[in-house]
This record gives C-alpha cells, sequence and structure tokens, in this order.
C-alpha cells in the first residue's frame, strides 16, 4: 500500500511510528523536525537512516551494492525501492558510489577537474565541501573502494519491509557493519 501524505500534518509520529512498526524498523525521538513533515520520531538501524517525507520514506546511508542488487530483483524493489531516489527506480548498477573501508568517496579521475574548476570559480564553496581532504580521485576507483548506493526513497509499505529484511538479512542492522560517508 501506498503511504498516506503527510505533510503538513502536526499529529504524523503516530502514523510514523506504525510504519516504522510494520517494518520491524527500531525508532528514536528527536526534537520535531521542521520539514515538509514535522515528524519527531525516525528509524534507525545500524548505520541506517530512515526519515518521513510526504509520501515515502527516505534513507541515507551506504547500501552495498550486493544487497541493492536483491533488492532490485524483487518485482516490489524494482519498482517501490528507487535508488538515489530517482523517480525512474533505476537499476542499482547506475548508482554506484565507491568508499574506501573508512567512509572516503573515491571518485574518477577525470572528475577531479571539475572541483579544481569549482576551486577557482567559487573558493567560499569549495573551502566548505573540503574535498580535497574527503575525496579520492583514481583512475579505476573500483581498485580503491567497495561499491555501494547511498540512499533510497521507498514508496509503499511493502518496500519498506523489503528493504529492512534485506539489510537485516545481510547484517547490516549492526553498527559498523558498513562505513559512514566522511561528511563535509
Amino acid at each position: 500500500m501506498r503511504f498516506k501524505n503527510l505533510a503538513g500534518d502536526d499529529n504524523c509520529d503516530a502514523v510514523i511510528l506504525d510504519e516504522l512498526k510494520l517494518a520491524q524498523i527500531p525508532w528514536r525521538r528527536t526534537v520535531r523536525v521542521e520539514s515538509e513533515v514535522r515528524y519527531s520520531v525516525f528509524g534507525h538501524l545500524g548505520e541506517y537512516f530512515f526519515s518521513r517525507k510526504w509520501n515515502y520514506w527516505a534513507l541515507e546511508g551506504l547500501v552495498p551494492l550486493s544487497v541493492a542488487k536483491k533488492i532490485f530483483e524483487n518485482p516490489i524493489g524494482k519498482t517501490d525501492v528507487r535508488a538515489e531516489g530517482d523517480c525512474t527506480a533505476p537499476d542499482p548498477d547506475t548508482c554506484i558510489k565507491w568508499v574506501t573501508d573508512d567512509g572516503q568517496l573515491v571518485l574518477d579521475t577525470k572528475a577531479h577537474a571539475q572541483f579544481e574548476k569549482l576551486e577557482k570559480d567559487h573558493p567560499a564553496l569549495a573551502a566548505k565541501i573540503r574535498w580535497r581532504d574527503e575525496i579520492l580521485f583514481a583512475e579505476d576507483p573500483s581498485k580503491h573502494g567497495k561499491a555501494f548506493v547511498q540512499n533510497y526513497h521507498i514508496d509503499t509499505d511493502d518496500g519498506l519491509v523489503l528493504l529492512t529484511k534485506e539489510l537485516v538479512a545481510a547484517g547490516l542492522d549492526k553498527p559498523g557493519a558498513v562505513p559512514r560517508l566522511r561528511s563535509n
């Protein structure tokens, strides 16, 4: 079943808790978040953060490509669990982020020139990104990092249950099971 639109619903926490419980996702309280959905509870499983958006869930965290492929092979995963939040629900092979074991993003050396141009044209923005510290540039990123999908949008309760089951089955419900992407 598709998720109810909770935008502007000041009593959204009860619905959010029901959805998290259905998918067996542990939850935590927070200060009420001022966003499209003003929630004060969120899901937290291992290194994954689940937040409710207007009529879908967003997952933040690095999902190993092997797990992402299992999700995509399922008919529900193919349509209702969208890699990178892309509305076309792409194959996870097209959404790969290469990340080292200590959370450093690995990009193709072709991207290096783009970052240098950013630094030259917008030095204040480049300083905030700290790309020289946070990104490793390599001819072949696969030789330096592992393949992950960085986030998902989930459109149905069946999709949320599927995603959670696959994360747990892969042992990713434990803290430290996957690296955290170094933050900017």
